[in-house]
């Protein structure tokens, strides 16, 4: 059984409105990356952990996912200076503390920043970093193993690992048990691979969490990433891919982040007086529909 997840950061709501919304929406799982009273998982302190726990229980809540930085695309990393990945490891040790207070058994992250990051299309050649990524990796996947934890490593326009194609590289690199892929379908389309069948075959059997959001093509070019969408109005079809999740044995999570401050325009909800909260609604409804058709 497929479970759905949401990002709390995404309701447009401070920390402890979000829980109690997401409890009177029927969550049950929820996902953790920024807004923790004002900060992101990777800097709670251990009074900001003690507090959302009791928010937390107060609700029924549990946590599926931390959604850190750690290996980030958002910051300068020297993937052969030995001194960046010993600070990377005692981020990481933090982020393995905080798993285990919040019972999450999933911890995302990336694999660095690639060349021209901005331009999600230019991908890299990874041969020529594959050494230090999966050396660094498959070390952080050791010590995650004997927390119980599993690392889901995301493919992020931003990163070195962009498509399924380039996540399969690493993982197949690593080639640990405890290391598996977050699979943003939408990113994977950004860089120029297709989602389903394309994108999804090549890390089939190797999933081990689900980003979910909206994603257009661009006007008369169907098979060309246009920009974030809203569920449901968009161009990637969930259905199948959800189908196929569940046909192949996934009992994992969708974790649902729409991201509508990345929407075009034409395409934001403006007469909402909280926007992100609609959007996270309709496409949390939407998630229902489908896994609801599945059962």
């Amino acid at each position: 059984m497929i479970d759905i997840t949401v990002m709390t950061d995404q309701l447009g709501l401070d920390f402890e409105d979000a829980v109690k919304q997401l409890a009177e929406w029927d969550v049950e799982w929820l996902d953790l990356r920024s807004g923790i009273y004002g900060k992101g998982i990777d800097e709670v302190t251990d009074a900001d952990v003690e507090r959302a726990g009791v928010a937390l229980e107060q609700q029924g809540l549990r946590v599926a996912c931390l959604s850190s930085r750690l290996n980030s695309p958002w910051k300068d990393h020297d993937l052969w200076e030995e001194k960046d990945w010993e600070a990377e490891l005692g981020h990481l040790d933090r982020l393995l503390e905080l798993c285990k207070a919040f019972d999450a058994d999933l911890l995302r992250v990336y694999a660095y920043r690639k060349p021209n990051p901005d331009v999600a299309l230019d991908r890299p050649d990874l041969k020529e970093y594959l050494g230090p990524i999966s050396r660094r990796l498959g070390e952080a996947a050791e010590l995650a193993a004997a927390q119980n934890i599993h690392l889901v490593l995301e493919n992020e326009t931003f990163s070195l690992v962009g498509t399924c194609g380039e996540l399969r590289q690493v993982l197949d690199a690593v080639n640990h048990d405890q290391l598996l892929a977050c699979w943003d379908v939408a990113n994977g389309w950004a860089c120029g691979e297709q989602p389903y069948p394309d994108g999804y075959q090549k890390i089939e059997g190797q999933i081990g969490y689900v980003h979910v959001k909206g994603a257009v093509s661009r006007p008369g070019q169907p098979k060309v990433y246009g920009g974030v969408g809203l569920v449901g109005q968009d161009d990637l079809d969930y259905e199948t891919i959800l189908g196929t999740l569940a046909r192949d044995g996934y009992e994992g999570k969708i974790a649902l982040h729409p991201h509508h401050n990345l929407f075009a325009e034409e395409q934001k909800l403006r007469d909402e007086a909280n926007p992100d909260l609609k959007v996270t609604w309709l496409t949390l409804l939407r998630m229902r529909e489908i896994l609801g058709a599945l059962q």
